[in-house]
């Protein structure tokens, strides 16, 4: 484990207000900070930082703790992972530690959960910019007044109507199917083999401060074959080891 005296300096030179504003758009309140609450939907702001004491607390869903646990719970990590992050970007250093099997074993999935969503964004990317399987896509982004700097901007991408072009691609590169499964970008045939979850979808990704992509929202592009039964307008990714809703 990290040292107690080191997690005190990274807790002391971590600014509360300035890492929680890399998440959250905060205002000041008096001596405190408000903001909307990134772990659940509300209009009114209810999330409150109070830096001189070092804590965050919502009086909607009922959150709270200090900065480490702010980014754990969004981002999905590992005390040691924040506590390393936090080390690393406020200058303090944090000497090397012998991690117990299971922790390392989280690691090493969170590393190759990371890996394979940022395949996916960029096989979505290039199927986006395909000059015959991306023109739905493109069709849908302009109609909708989406130009082109506003989706490189946002990484958007396109999932295609054919039922396994990702499951394939990912198959070719001798991936990790049941993780892709486990990170909803493709499911499981009841006979066996895979079929891709998102089909003729404009896919936007979710990213987090650091440039990870921890999860996806995709929206259907076409109309449904069977208006008596159509699938869903949104689907997004499920909770796992890197996203957490």
């Amino acid at each position: 484990m990290i040292p107690d005296d080191v997690i005190t300096q990274i807790r002391d030179a971590a600014n509360i207000v300035e890492v929680i504003g890399q998440y959250v758009q905060l205002r000041k309140a008096g001596k405190n900070w408000k903001g909307l609450c990134p772990f659940h939907g509300e209009k009114t702001p209810s999330f409150n930082v109070q830096p001189d004491k070092g804590f965050f607390m919502c009086f909607g869903c009922q959150k709270k703790g200090d900065v480490f646990t702010f980014v754990m719970e969004l981002e999905g990590k590992s005390f040691v992972e924040v506590a390393e992050q936090l080390a690393g970007r406020f200058g303090i250093e944090v000497p090397k530690i012998e991690e117990n099997p299971e922790l390392k074993r989280m690691r090493g999935e969170r590393v190759a959960m990371l890996e394979l969503n940022k395949v996916a964004t960029t096989f979505y990317r290039e199927l986006l910019a395909d000059p015959k399987r991306g023109q739905p896509g493109r069709d849908y982004l302009a109609k909708r007044g989406i130009l082109t700097e506003t989706s490189d901007k946002f990484l958007l991408g396109y999932a295609s109507a054919e039922w396994s072009l990702l499951a394939e691609h990912l198959a070719k590169m001798r991936a990790d199917l049941e993780m892709a499964t486990r990170l909803g970008l493709i499911a499981s045939r009841p006979r066996g083999g895979y079929y891709d979850r998102n089909r003729d979808r404009l896919v936007c990704p979710v990213v987090v401060p650091g440039g990870d992509v921890v999860g996806f929202s995709s929206r259907i592009v076409g109309e449904p074959q069977d208006a008596s039964d159509p699938p869903p307008k949104y689907i997004n990714s499920p909770e796992s080891t890197v996203y957490k809703k």
